[in-house]
């Protein structure tokens, strides 16, 4: 991956950021959505734990509120990762990301 990268597949997808510009959802339901978006797809972001872990990794994004955005989500994920992947040999579990009730 070029240092320079646009990785639209790991943004939110169009439903659900819609759902949470339209009011839809909270922030928190947004986060738990996204969440299991980003679970369910690994290989879309996989590649930013390389760089995060080796340099600078830099989010770039628009947003009305600087605290409630999908780029925060995406960086507590990636800070989430990294440890994971640095305290483990084994591959990770999604488990706990996916609630039994099965909301969206």
């Amino acid at each position: 991956m070029p240092s320079d990268a646009w990785l639209p597949d790991v943004a939110p997808s169009a439903d659900l950021h819609q759902a949470f510009i339209a009011g839809q959802l909270d922030f928190a339901g947004f986060t738990q959505a996204y969440r299991r978006e980003l679970a369910a797809q690994p290989a879309h972001w996989w590649a930013l734990l390389h760089y995060a872990q080796t340099g600078m990794l830099t989010l770039v994004f628009t947003a009305d509120d600087p605290l409630q955005n999908p780029a925060v989500v995406l960086a507590q994920w990636l800070e989430e990762e990294l440890d994971r992947f640095q305290g483990s040999s084994s591959p990770v579990c999604y488990r706990d990301e996916f609630p039994e009730s099965g909301e969206l």
